[in-house]
């Protein structure tokens, strides 16, 4: 083995950061631009990276929040470690040093999860990503039956796609967001339901998100919000209205906007993941013939349990003395 080491930074120079997102150029979450977003809304970017010598290996951004009784050290984008013991180690080491309740390790657009299972595991999830190569000459050769005929059904109806920063179309989007959470929530799906546009907007002001709509009657039935770096297009929300729904303008958005993308020289549109539970939103996806990455998350504590049963049952006593019933 070479002179492999583990180093970290609580306070990353923009230089820090930008060799973490040289060795991961296609991660958004290692962007510079899309880091200094998240550290605008209050979370604290560190570095987490291998060197062999001076040569950094492999590295990652992760994403500090403190609170009372808590603080979480959060991977959003796991990225292939070479040297595993040595890596994870180092993070544990950091957590100890951060002084954080958890560690929560997330595969967001990652190449593939390997997450060992770390002393004081909370919880662990498979999930899967679908990703269209757009460069391929069997781009929609493998689109299902369905997803095709909805698909004309929404030509037949005279619908185009539309692209959009503007103010307005964020709050139709953060609407059909909302529609498309309560229905999967009503289906007994545990889902969080969006009350907030402050992300959705920082995307559009700083250029690293575009919407993209389908519309009639000036009514917005289909969007989806894209975040675009380095030629790989990553879908970060969407939303369907019940009309829209039925007439396939959903299907026809994410096929238009891939051959839009194609046309503009991406290589790479990653339309998504499901979770492993989510069987009809991974049948929808398949449908259009994307590759799948298999990925997994999970939540570890850094802390005593008993530490964890004061902490939960401080937050459980607070929602009932200041939520109104």
């Amino acid at each position: 083995m070479s002179d492999i080491k583990f180093k970290y930074s609580v306070s990353p120079t923009d230089d820090e950061i930008n060799e973490v997102h040289q060795i991961t150029p296609y991660t958004p979450f290692h962007y510079p631009p899309y880091v200094k977003l998240f550290s605008s809304l209050g979370e604290k970017p560190c570095t987490l990276a291998l060197y062999d010598g001076s040569d950094i290996i492999t590295g990652c951004i992760g994403f500090v929040t403190k609170g009372f009784m808590s603080g979480t050290l959060e991977i959003k984008t796991v990225p292939e470690i070479p040297y595993p013991d040595i890596f994870w180690d180092g993070v544990l080491k950091v957590c100890k040093k951060l002084k954080v309740w958890e560690l929560i390790v997330g595969s967001s657009h990652s190449i593939k999860s390997e997450i060992p299972h770390l002393l004081g595991e909370i919880e662990r999830h498979k999930r899967y990503e679908y990703v269209l190569d757009l460069n391929s000459e069997k781009l929609f050769k493998s689109i299902s039956h369905g997803h095709y005929e909805r698909i004309k059904k929404a030509k037949k109806k005279g619908l185009s796609v539309m692209r959009s920063t503007d103010k307005i179309s964020i709050m139709n989007h953060l609407n059909l967001m909302k529609k498309s959470m309560i229905r999967r929530k009503e289906r007994g799906e545990n889902v969080i339901i969006p009350n907030s546009i402050n992300f959705q907007n920082l995307l559009l002001e700083s250029k690293l998100g575009e919407l993209f709509q389908v519309s009639k009657n000036d009514s917005v039935l289909s969007s989806v919000l894209v975040v675009k770096i380095n030629k790989h297009a990553y879908t970060q929300t969407s939303g369907n209205s019940p009309k829209g729904m039925k007439i396939g303008t959903s299907h026809f958005l994410r096929f238009e906007l891939a051959n839009l993308l194609k046309k503009e020289g991406f290589i790479i549109f990653n339309i998504g993941g499901a979770s492993d539970d989510n069987v009809g939103l991974q049948k929808f996806k398949e449908g259009f013939g994307a590759r799948r990455i298999e990925l997994e998350s999970a939540s570890f504590s850094m802390v005593n349990p008993l530490k964890r049963i004061i902490r939960n049952l401080t937050k459980q006593m607070y929602y009932r003395l200041t939520i109104p019933k």
